[in-house]
């Protein structure tokens, strides 16, 4: 925090204790950020991140979709031709 917003802060705890009491003042002030406002995320900025982020989810999923579906192309054939090897060598050697 800086300086120049720590003394901010601590004037307008003193107007609130002046106006409002110590114990109100402090209830008040337990409410504003501990941080600038800059720094507070707001709910546009949420609903933004949620934006982004279901936009990488369905990216992932047609990745993952994709994937699956090389996986199999190249599993397939390599199971069969396994198994067409082990019959041919089964017949070799019997």
């Amino acid at each position: 925090m800086a300086v120049d917003e720590q003394k901010l802060r601590r004037s307008l705890h003193q107007r609130l204790e002046a106006a409002l009491g110590a114990d109100e003042a402090a209830l008040l002030m337990e409410y504003l950020p501990p941080v600038g406002w800059a720094d507070i995320a707001r709910k546009g900025d949420i609903d933004a991140i949620r934006a982004e982020m279901a936009a990488l989810r369905s990216e992932i999923r047609a990745e993952i979709a994709n994937l699956k579906s090389s996986l199999l192309m190249w599993m397939i054939p390599t199971m069969l031709a396994s198994v067409a090897l082990g019959v041919t060598l089964a017949r070799l050697t019997a």
